[in-house]
């Protein structure tokens, strides 16, 4: 191996598509991201341009491959992650004839609902390990058979965003076993595309991709502006997992013993396995990881999107070029105001766990004259922690309380934030330095080796923070509150 060789990291998000260059000691040498936008529209419609996530893709990997080779490192390996649930229909050569509907796009909400009233939908779920939910592509394919059903005839293939770019790049249909789990078509401990769920869209195995392990390579890609750049045909590229797996695998967190906690644009909760954990009444996901790990969790869409809609609420049309600095701004000097006897439940894009309510709205309660924008910002983020206290709580009753809840996401970035997480979750968390958990993840599985591994872990720096005793008891009351004004409005949850 050449001595001076670099990895090369990959991640398609929902909102942005990141790209981030290790050299072999660990040291990060390279990151780019770009933002990609989505077509928000009316009955809950969240889509996005394929063509414009595949060439926001390849410009930020084009960058890395210039850099790298400016530098003298020789690309060793790539690796991909990317979010879950995306779904498109596309043709047989590739050409789409869908845009990609995210996993926000909760247009297929009815048939979830009837889906999971039903005997059937209980059944899928606990044998693929993915929660009935207008999320799933299972169901969106269940609410296109009965809307769009010439979408599914035979000759057309269904595929997410990222079995489409590899398709592009290397000539063949694939995807991971991660993000075949994230589908709900499969069979999480058969390890095969689940004939039953099939069966209910009128769908033949044929249309989709040929499931691989997540370490599944392959080498000779064939996008030319990436040769341009300097990529060579013998520069292996993992195919990787979804994002949610792979932070839990940069982190270390693969048994029950520890929890993540991870804000983007979505966030989660999520721990570890060496067994399908499925559970009707809280609907934790189950996906596998490798051949003896899985990963349980519970995902919410009360992230980042939620702070995102609140700065657009705020400004409106007066929004400045700079919002990201300003958001960052107020979440900053949001720590130094004192608690406030008002309450934001995060729930602007719908819920998925704990509420499992596609109609799910925001609330604001406690509202007062003297209350300002930096209220609302303090509110909205203490809001997505009680709701994640509340996710933890959930899934400790299937995996065990955890001894410790690693945060990951550049909300973290704020000290304040990570002592609040430690007040209300009631144990200690652990801040890592991560650039990106995800892309991390995507790198440690492409490079494959203890050497690199261990390179990268003398890299990492961690701050951990205890609970504080007197705040963690004002929390625990405050959680309370949240719990009971959420059930008020929705008295299932």
């Amino acid at each position: 191996m050449d001595d001076k060789f670099c990895v090369i990291g990959l991640d398609l998000g929902t909102t942005s598509v990141k790209t981030l260059t290790v050299d072999q000691t660990g040291v990060t040498r390279f990151r780019a991201a770009r933002k990609i936008s989505t077509n928000i529209g009316p009955n809950g419609r969240a889509v996005q341009d394929p063509f414009e996530i595949r060439d926001a893709l390849n410009s930020v990997f084009e960058l890395a491959l210039h850099a790298a080779r400016k530098d003298g490192f020789l690309v060793h390996r790539v690796g991909f992650s990317a979010a879950m649930h995306s779904l498109m229909i596309v043709s047989e050569e590739g050409e789409p004839l869908t845009q990609a509907m995210t996993w926000m796009d909760s247009r297929a909400k009815k048939q979830a609902e009837l889906l999971w009233e039903s005997l059937n939908g209980k059944k899928i779920y606990e044998e693929t390990g993915t929660p009935i939910h207008a999320m799933s592509p299972f169901v969106k394919l269940v609410w296109l058979r009965e809307t769009q059903p010439q979408l599914l005839k035979m000759g057309n293939r269904i595929a997410s965003v990222k079995e489409w770019i590899w398709h592009a790049w290397f000539d063949e249909w694939m995807i991971d076993e991660s993000m075949a789990g994230a589908t709900g078509l499969y069979d999480v401990e058969k390890r095969s595309w689940h004939e039953h769920a099939l069966t209910r869209i009128g769908v033949n195995p044929a249309q989709l991709s040929r499931i691989v392990p997540t370490s599944y390579r392959q080498a000779g890609c064939r996008e030319t502006r990436l040769q341009l750049a300097g990529l060579t045909a013998d520069t292996l590229f993992s195919i990787g997992s979804t994002d949610g797996v792979l932070a839990n695998l940069a982190l270390g967190v693969t048994d029950s013993s520890k929890m993540v906690f991870t804000v983007g644009t979505s966030m989660a909760v999520r721990s570890g396995a060496k067994r399908k954990v499925t559970n009707p009444s809280l609907r934790p996901f189950c996906y596998r990881l490798d051949d003896q790990r899985f990963v349980i969790g519970a995902p919410s869409n009360s992230g980042g999107v939620i702070l995102e809609w609140l700065m657009n609420m705020l400004y409106g049309d007066d929004r400045a070029e700079n919002v990201d600095e300003t958001l960052a701004v107020l979440i900053r000097d949001a720590g130094n105001l004192e608690l406030q006897s008002l309450y934001c439940l995060p729930y602007a894009a719908g819920e998925r766990a704990p509420l499992w309510d596609e109609e799910a709205k925001a609330s604001f309660i406690g509202l007062h004259l003297k209350h300002q924008k930096i209220h609302l910002v303090r509110a909205a983020i203490e809001g997505m922690i009680y709701n994640a206290k509340w996710l933890i709580d959930n899934l400790s009753a299937s995996t065990g309380n955890p001894e410790q809840v690693y945060l990951s996401g550049k909300l973290f970035d704020e000290l304040w934030i990570c002592q609040l997480c430690a007040n209300v979750f009631g144990v200690p968390v652990v801040r890592q330095t991560l650039e990106d958990a995800s892309t991390i993840g995507a790198i440690l599985l492409a490079a494959d080796t203890a050497e690199f591994a261990q390179s990268l872990k003398r890299c990492e720096r961690s701050e951990k923070m205890d609970p504080e005793e007197e705040m963690e008891e004002v929390q625990r009351l405050r959680f309370k509150e949240y719990q009971r004004l959420c059930r008020l409005l929705y008295p299932s949850a």
